[in-house]
Parts: C-alpha cells; structure tokens; sequence
C-alpha cells in the first residue's frame, strides 16, 4: 500500500494486527501439523537423520521426542512471542527443507516449503531487528510498523508464495512426484 508516513495510519492498525496475527497463526499451523507427523515418526522422515549420521533404528525414537517439542513450540507464537521464537521457527523449517535435497529427494522440495521458513521470517521482518540479546528474548510489543518494515515483510512472503509455487511446479513438470500427481487428476488434470 501507498503510505504517505513512515508509520503505518490509524486506519491500517487492524490490517496490522491481522496480519500479524495470520503469521502466528501460520507459524503455529505448521508447527502443530509437521510435530503431529513426527510424533507418528512418519517413516518417509527416517531418513533425514542419516545427513547428521543418526540411523532410522535410533531416529525412529528420536522423531517422536522431536514431534512433542514441535507441538509444545506450536503454542509459543499464540502467546506473547519472543523474536527467538520467529527465528528459531525460520531456522528449524529452513533446516528441515534443506534436508529433503541433501538426502536425495530434488531441489523443489526445498522450494515448495518456501511458506514454511518465510512465514516466520515475514514475522521478523515486520518488527524492528532486536538491537541486543535481550531483545530477542523479550516479548514483541505490538506497535505502530512503518511502511520499510511493511514492505520488507510484504516482499518476503511473495518470494515466499514465488518459492513454493515453483516448487509444485518442479515437482509435478520435472520429477514427477506422485502424490502430487494423484492430486492433480483428482482435480481432473490428466
């Protein structure tokens, strides 16, 4: 949006506030699904322990510990978030989608979880950057966001939205993954 301010007006506070919102709700959504899978240890995940050298015996008891502590983080973006808890968000999904590559599985399943690291970082990118340790502890105080912090956040989740598409696209044009093809002939795309 066209802001004539450095501060975002009155009138787009509650733009705002629900924008914010939709990030911790994002943030909390795919904490909650992805831990609800690890707490199943989702065999197809096994071996993404392999890259730190963890075999599928040992991390088949590990995914699940992993899946408790991603469900209890789930909650930590509904409370009064810390920017920890954004980064920490940005980095475990960037980790965790860089792992899908390094174990064999294709470039575009990096790609397609753009939404899951971007999410968290348009959150971060939508507040002021934390000026000392404490900072990042500290809970975020809702405040008025200028129009730098706006676009900065705004852009972020194109390349976001860009990033997953792209991995769709890679991932039914190229590689052809069948999931995603049994999905598209569901929706009548032969």
């Amino acid at each position: 949006p066209s802001m004539p301010h450095s501060t975002a007006t009155s009138e787009n506070d509650r733009t705002v506030s629900a924008l914010r919102w939709a990030l911790r709700i994002g943030v909390f959504m795919c904490f909650l699904g992805h831990g609800s899978y690890a707490i199943l240890a989702k065999p197809e995940w096994l071996p993404f322990f392999g890259v730190v050298g963890i075999p599928p015996n040992i991390a088949a008891h590990i995914l699940p510990l992993i899946g408790l502590l991603d469900v209890t983080a789930a909650a930590l973006p509904l409370a009064s978030p810390p920017p920890i808890v954004f980064l920490w968000a940005a980095f475990w999904c960037l980790w965790t989608a860089t792992l899908r590559p390094l174990t064999g599985l294709g470039p575009w399943e990096f790609l397609v979880r753009g939404a899951n690291y971007g999410v968290p970082l348009a959150f971060l990118a939508l507040h002021p950057w934390p000026r000392s340790l404490r900072e990042w502890f500290d809970p975020v105080v809702p405040g008025r966001v200028t129009v730098k912090h706006l676009r900065l956040s705004g852009l972020v989740l194109r390349v976001s939205i860009a990033l997953l598409l792209i991995g769709h696209a890679g991932l039914g044009a190229f590689q052809q993954k069948a999931g995603l093809l049994d999905l598209y002939a569901k929706a009548g795309v032969p």
